[in-house]
Parts: structure tokens; C-alpha cells; sequence
């Protein structure tokens, strides 16, 4: 089965990161999609049956997954759905569904996020730089490396930044960027 599919849901295990016999990197990891709605003649919030995937990333994705995703975050992934049905020795039978994720995020109807670009190596392996300017301090941001800098449209954009209505960015012990009301 080849279909693409798009989900929202929760993630529900910290993604692993291996490396196939090639050397390919791959990322793995479940998410827990729950379909709620308003029900208004009951005014409740109704909850419908919880369906779980299991998220395969490769290559690039599978790195920066492995580094952005964590356990308990709102997602959004779009890919390749692969439904598989299975048996074990007991005679036990089951289904898993699988989605060979092209593109992976946060969901930001629930929350905010920032983005940190990765800088790729040219093809004789030395570090590009980036025309984005290092805003960091030692050139470190949200404890990441200097191989990827944060993106600040309000420095990069000049007259035409968009307002940030009065939000600052800050920093967690847990190297997330939040946003915070000044």
C-alpha cells in the first residue's frame, strides 16, 4: 500500500535512533492520535478510539527528528502509510500500521516552537556557512552546536518583520525555546 497520509497526535515513546547495515540513519517512533469532539447537546468533550502509529524517519529527518521530537508533544506527520498484518509463534495475530514519515512537526495549534537550520556539508565535507547571522552566545542557542543557528525573521526580514505582538524568546534547562509575554 503506497497511500499518503497526514496525522495529528501525541508522541508516545522517545524516538531511537539507528543505523541500518548501509549506514542510513532511521528514527523510530509512536504516535497516539485521539479524534475529540464538542458534543452540544450534552455540552461534553467527546473522545473517540485511540489509533497508534508507529513513525519510521530516514536520512536528515531521521536525525533532526531524534533531536526535536520528545515524548508527551503535539506532532503532525505526513508520509507513505504502510499497514502490515502479522502473526507470532502462539498463533497471535495482529495489524501494525506504519507511516514512512516525509515530513515531520510540531503541531503549533497547541503550542509554540522555534526552528534551528541545519547547516549541510559541501560535497568535499567542510561546513558551509549560512547567511543567516549567529545570534547566539559562544556560538550556542537552546544548547545546540554551532552547526545549526536559529532563525530570527525580525532580524533577517528588515522593514518587513512581521510583529511578534509582544513575544520574547527564552530559554528552558531542557533545551526547548519558549515563548514567553513581556
Amino acid at each position: 500500500m503506497t497511500d499518503m497520509i497526514t496525522i495529528r497526535g501525541f508522541v508516545a515513546t522517545t524516538p531511537t535512533l539507528n543505523k541500518l547495515p548501509s549506514g542510513l540513519p532511521v528514527a523510530n517512533f509512536r504516535v497516539a492520535s485521539t479524534p475529540r469532539w464538542y458534543d452540544a447537546q450534552q455540552q461534553v468533550w467527546r473522545e473517540g478510539t485511540t489509533n497508534w502509529y508507529t513513525i519510521n524517519s530516514y536520512r536528515a529527518l531521521a536525525q533532526h527528528a531524534n533531536r526535536s521530537i520528545f515524548v508527551g508533544q503535539p506532532v503532525i506527520v505526513t508520509g507513505r502509510l504502510n499497514v502490515k498484518q502479522w502473526s507470532n509463534d502462539d498463533g497471535r495475530k495482529g495489524t501494525t500500521v506504519e507511516i514512512d514519515a516525509s515530513a515531520i512537526g510540531h503541531d503549533l495549534n497547541l503550542g509554540t516552537s522555534s526552528f534551528n537550520r541545519a547547516i549541510q556539508p559541501d560535497t568535499q565535507g567542510e561546513t558551509q556557512k549560512s547567511s543567516i547571522p549567529d545570534t547566539s552566545e559562544n556560538g550556542q542557542h537552546n544548547g545546540i552546536s554551532s552547526e545549526s543557528e536559529t532563525f530570527h525573521p525580525s532580524e533577517n526580514a528588515g522593514d518587513n518583520a512581521p510583529d511578534t505582538h509582544g513575544l520574547v524568546e527564552g530559554n528552558t534547562t531542557n533545551n526547548e525555546a519558549v515563548t514567553a509575554m513581556v
